[in-house]
């Protein structure tokens, strides 16, 4: 039995109902209560909060149409919350549902890597060494302007509309391992390799969305079978 620490009228204001508030406010608001005389400041806060509770009690405020709305609202949200709470998405059903719907998964990405001159003359001269056989990510890191030269050009990957257009389209265009002419944008000029090629988005990309897809259709089914459940026990009348 958790130790009173006060009391309005008959309700009791409790030990453990006092480190439930402490405990709610460092989670919810990162507000920590540490010292004695900060646990008495919120417990005096609760017990105002509660003599505000029995005076509405007193004046009849629950007992109005406008309280049993919101009452109602209450016990119907709190009782779906407790049910809700007994269901789980594991990483199996994610990565099924995502091996199952594969097509709603689909967007084109590449991987390029790139060199950056600001001189087209320098563009041409490194587009016929590695003609000639030279190693472009090499040529990258020893010539290229961008940051990425340090990797040897290479950008990761992207997909349409995260790169300037005349780069876009120019890598989009190529296959694996081509490399492109000379491709002039408000950058500089840059030759292009492509690296790799995929059409659809990695299942890690997506696991959270579909968790919370599948949570969603879990949460709608159990509502559903609930709630037909209790037309059964309890007498519904339509006008």
């Amino acid at each position: 039995m958790s130790k009173v620490l006060a009391k309005v009228k008959d309700y009791a204001i409790t030990e453990e109902m006092l480190n439930e508030t402490v405990d709610a406010l460092r989670t919810q608001q990162h507000i920590n209560i540490t010292s004695e005389e900060q646990k008495q400041d919120l417990l005096d806060e609760l017990i105002a909060r509660q003599l505000v509770v029995e005076d509405a009690i007193e004046s009849g405020l629950t007992q109005t149409e406008e309280f049993q709305k919101l009452y109602r609202e209450f016990v119907f949200q709190h009782s779906i919350g407790q049910m809700f709470k007994t269901i789980t998405v594991t990483d199996a059903e994610c990565e099924a549902y995502y091996n199952e719907n594969k097509e709603q998964f689909k967007e084109e990405m590449v991987r390029a890597a790139h060199i950056l001159v600001e001189e087209e003359a320098q563009a041409k001269e490194l587009l016929a060494a590695i003609e000639g056989g030279a190693d472009f990510h090499e040529l990258a890191s020893a010539n290229s302007k961008c940051p990425s030269g340090a990797r040897g050009g290479d950008l990761g990957d992207f997909g349409r509309g995260q790169m300037v257009p005349e780069f876009e389209q120019a890598a989009f265009a190529l296959n694996i391992g081509e490399v492109s002419g000379i491709v002039k944008t408000q950058f500089g000029y840059h030759l292009i390799k492509l690296l790799d090629k995929k059409d659809e988005v990695p299942f890690t990309d997506v696991k959270g969305q579909i968790e919370q897809y599948l949570m969603s259709k879990k949460q709608n089914e159990m509502y559903s079978n609930f709630t037909q459940g209790l037309k059964s026990k309890y007498t519904v009348e339509k006008a």
